[in-house]
Order: structure tokens, then sequence, then C-alpha cells
């Protein structure tokens, strides 16, 4: 009988609440508008990320969804989408780039992301920025 306590406390100590996956949030819709260009040799962005993009970052909580916008480092390509992916407490803002270039171009840029993402559960997420 004893045994059974100790398993009944292990059992419940371990079985955390899981998500389903319709609860997990997702990505409803991106878009990206140009900002402006980047020098080939300036790394600013990646040297001090956070507040590089300060002024173009923000987080909106409304019901059941979540409005982030970041901004992004991206190169002269044809297609451009926005992506996260989600790690516990914390989503990640990505993009998802289709290189279909018709010439060697070098012409980095800042796009502004624009990402509407599904939060049924209305849960306070942390939000962080791709470099």
């Amino acid at each position: 009988m004893r045994h059974s306590y100790i398993i009944l406390i292990v059992l419940t100590a371990c079985g955390g609440v899981t998500k389903t996956p319709e609860a997990l949030p997702k990505l409803i819709s991106s878009s990206n508008a140009y900002v402006m260009s980047r020098e080939v040799d300036d790394f600013s962005y990646y040297d001090d990320h956070e507040n590089f993009i300060r002024k173009y970052f923000s987080v909106t909580y409304e019901e059941k969804r979540i409005i982030a916008t970041t901004l992004m480092d991206v190169n002269c390509m044809d297609s451009i989408a926005g992506k996260i992916e989600v790690s516990n407490d914390t989503i990640y803002l990505k993009n998802e780039i289709e290189i279909v270039m018709s010439d060697e171009r070098n012409c980095p840029e800042f796009h502004k992301f624009t990402f509407v993402i599904s939060n049924l559960e209305n849960v306070r997420y942390k939000i962080v920025s791709q470099k």
C-alpha cells in the first residue's frame, strides 16, 4: 500500500499539463515591408540586436491572438515569409526565405515583419526575434 502512494505522488509530480496541438500558438499570417538598406560590412544589427530592432519590435496581446512586429535582415530575395517556432513558454519569430535570384546580387536590406499568431488560451509568451 505504501508503494502505491509513492507511485501516485511520482506520477502526479511528473505528469504536467500537456497542451493539445490545437491549443499551441500557430502563425495565422505574416507580412513584411522594406525599411532600409544595410551596408555590406555593417554588423551592428548582429552586434547589438536588441537595441538595433527596439523601435520596430512590439508585441500586442489581443483576444485569442498575438500581433508581433520586428525588424529582420534579409537579402534581395523573390520570396520571404514569416515563420514561428514554439518552445515551452517562448515564441521565436523567424523568416523563411525562398531564394530565386537571376544574378549574383548582394543587397542586404532590413524589412519590418508583422506576425499574427493564434493564442487560443491567451497565454503571455516570451517573444524573441531571430537575428
